[in-house]
């Protein structure tokens, strides 16, 4: 199973896999008081893999 999706892992720009602790970091963030001024946005989280969409 791993070789089989390892060439897609090597198509992410930021150079490595989301761990839990990324996505929790972005909840985190936009959770908190310093993300007070952003409203009504997508946030990808793909690391870059789809940087054209």
């Amino acid at each position: 199973m791993e070789a089989a999706v390892l060439p897609i892992f090597a198509l992410v720009s930021v150079g490595h896999v989301a761990t839990p602790e990324d996505i929790a970091n972005a909840a985190v963030f936009l959770s908190s008081p310093l993300a007070a001024y952003i409203t009504g946005v997508n946030l990808r989280g793909g690391g870059g893999m789809f940087p054209g969409l």
